[in-house]
């Protein structure tokens, strides 16, 4: 959940233009992130640490996208945590991230930055999906 929720929750303003979802999303221990169960899958999260909105990250302890922070995005049960220099609105747009989520589902982790703890990266360097196949795979042919 984001301290922003709870922040905007508390604003009638808001509430009317948001709907009971910035409620939910809050860090209340009645909001919708605290509510969810532990997962029986594996789980990959990837976290942005800018903001486009400094006003709204001053709401936020710690390193944030500009609406999570980095340590409320992970979960006790993750497989593996990445955070990458994006904001929260862009973060999904990113081929980097793309490429990272590839390789997660793949490989069950995300691929390695070149640095110590995985977790800081300006745009991951990742191999990029092969024009030619389309499916990541190197369409060159291997020997054996």
């Amino acid at each position: 959940g984001s301290p922003l929720s709870d922040y905007y929750a508390r604003n009638p303003l808001m509430r009317i233009a948001a709907g009971r979802a910035i409620a939910e999303l809050g860090t209340d221990p009645a909001s919708l992130p605290k509510a969810l169960g532990p997962v029986d899958y594996e789980v990959g999260i990837i976290a942005g640490d800018r903001s486009l909105n400094p006003f709204l990250a001053r709401h936020i302890a710690g390193s944030s996208d500009g609406k999570v922070s980095v340590a409320n995005a992970k979960l006790e049960c993750m497989r593996d945590f990445l955070v990458i220099h994006k904001s929260h609105t862009w973060i999904m747009c990113s081929l980097a991230v793309i490429d990272q989520i590839l390789y997660f589902l793949g490989h069950g982790r995300f691929q390695s930055t070149g640095h110590a703890s995985n977790t800081r990266g300006a745009d991951i360097i990742a191999p990029r999906l092969t024009p030619a196949t389309g499916n990541g795979h190197d369409p060159s042919p291997r020997n054996s």
